[in-house]
C-alpha cells in the first residue's frame, strides 16, 4: 500500500469517465497506476495515467497504447490485472538466466502476468496454455492475517505453497492443475512469469507470438 499526504490525495481524481477510483497502486517513470471500479461492467480494473510531463508526448501515448493492446484479453474478472506490463516483462527478461539455470534448459520468455487480488477472489483450478511451459509465480506482497497458499497437483499429489513476499514457486503450469481457495485477506499482489523450452514443442510461443517483449515494443 502507498501512503499519500492530504495534499497528494486531494489531487487524485475520484472518477474518470465510467471508472470510480478506489486507490493509488503505485507510480513509475511514465506516471501513476490506480485501482478503479468499472461501474458499467461491475469489475475492477487498473488505470495508468501519464504524468503531466509526458501527457503531450506522442511516443509516450503510443507506448501506453501498446501496453493496453498487450493487456487486452489478459484481464480476469474480480481483480486488477496486467498482461505484458513493461516493468513485469523487464523482470521476466532479467530472470531468464536464473530460470535457465533452474530448469537446465535454454528458454524463451513468453509473457508476464501481474494481478492484484482482493478479498473473496479465487484462482480457479486449471492448467495453463502452451506459452506457460515453465512458470515462476512471485509473491510481491499481501495484506492479511496469514499467507495465501497456492495449490499444485502433480504426480506425487497436492502440494500447498505458502509464499511470503519475495518468495517464488517454479512449476509446469501446462502439466499440473493449480488453484487457490477464496482469499480471506485484504489484498495480494502476484506476478506470473512464463517461459518455453527453445528446443521443445512449444518454442513457437516465444514472446507469446509477439514480435518481442513489451519492453522493446515502443
Amino acid at each position: 500500500m502507498f501512503s499519500d499526504g492530504p495534499e497528494v490525495a486531494c489531487l487524485i481524481p475520484q472518477e474518470i469517465s465510467h471508472y470510480r477510483i478506489i486507490e493509488r497502486l503505485g507510480a513509475g517513470g511514465m506516471g501513476e497506476v490506480f485501482l478503479a471500479q468499472d461501474v458499467r461492467l461491475d469489475r475492477k480494473v487498473a488505470i495508468k495515467m501519464l504524468s503531466d510531463t509526458l501527457a503531450g508526448s506522442h511516443q509516450a501515448r503510443q507506448r501506453l497504447i501498446n501496453e493496453a493492446k498487450a493487456a487486452a484479453g489478459g484481464v480476469l474478472p474480480g481483480a486488477a490485472a496486467f498482461k505484458g506490463d513493461r516493468a513485469m516483462e523487464l523482470l521476466l527478461r532479467n530472470l531468464l538466466p536464473k530460470m535457465e539455470e533452474l530448469t537446465a534448459r535454454r528458454l524463451y520468455p513468453t509473457y508476464a502476468y501481474f494481478r492484484v487480488y482482493r478479498h473473496g477472489d479465487i484462482l480457479k483450478r486449471h492448467k495453463d496454455r502452451e506459452a506457460c511451459e515453465f512458470s515462476l509465480t512471485v509473491c510481491l506482497g499481501y495484506e492479511g492475517a496469514s499467507v495465501w497458499p497456492i495449490f499444485i497437483e502433480g504426480a506425487k499429489g497436492v502440494f500447498g505453497a505458502k509464499l511470503a513476499p519475495g518468495d517464488a514457486l517454479l512449476y509446469k503450469g501446462i502439466d499440473c492443475d493449480h488453484w487457490r481457495e477464496p482469499f480471506d485477506g485484504l489484498s495480494a499482489s502476484q506476478v506470473f512469469l512464463h517461459y518455453v523450452d527453445q528446443d521443445g514443442p512449444y518454442k513457437e510461443w516465444r514472446f507469446d507470438k509477439r514480435p518481442d517483449l513489451s519492453i522493446a515494443m515502443d
